[in-house]
């Protein structure tokens, strides 16, 4: 029973000495973040007349950032990273028509300018403008347009969140 317990012992150990090198991909990170492990998300600055929508912007990074565990949320003057945003262009363009050539289907544009950086270093890492999209339809209620609107502007927030979290992270 001691030999077979030191067998196994001794082969544990080889084990996890020689390692497979497995690693989740969620767990990688691109070489510009150095040893960044907090990020800050102050409140997107909302240059456009659509109201609230900092608010529901700021809400879905953060909420993404939170899901993905990669960097922990901290205050901006102790974390490594500082995300600043400015939501430059909020429009609804028409793409859907009906027989009487009245609007029917909406897409709806968020552009917003991000800027990422390292307060360690005091540099920066990311400077780009971010495109999100979204698209509704128009209902036969006032009411109900205005909440496919609300949703729509929801997804495009969302994806917004996605894109620039895998830019961050993933460096793409």
């Amino acid at each position: 029973m001691r030999r077979l317990r030191t067998s196994f012992l001794a082969a544990a150990f080889l084990a996890l000495l020689g390692g497979c090198g497995y690693t989740l991909e969620g767990t990688r990170r691109p070489a510009s973040l150095g040893a960044a492990r907090s990020i800050a998300i102050p409140i997107i600055a909302n240059n456009t007349r659509e109201p609230g929508l900092d608010r529901t912007l700021t809400s879905a990074v953060r909420e993404r950032f939170l899901l993905d565990g990669r960097l922990r949320l901290a205050d901006p003057a102790e974390a490594d990273l500082l995300l600043e945003a400015a939501v430059r262009e909020y429009r609804l363009d028409p793409i859907g028509f009906s027989g009487a050539d009245q609007v029917r289907r909406f897409r709806l544009l968020i552009r917003t300018r991000i800027l990422l950086r390292d307060t360690q270093r005091g540099r920066t890492i990311l400077d780009q403008e971010i495109d999100s999209e979204s698209e509704f339809d128009i209902a036969a209620a006032i009411g109900g347009s205005e909440t496919a609107r609300s949703s729509a502007t929801s997804t495009a927030s969302s994806r917004f969140a996605e894109e620039l979290l895998s830019l961050i992270l993933e460096g793409f």
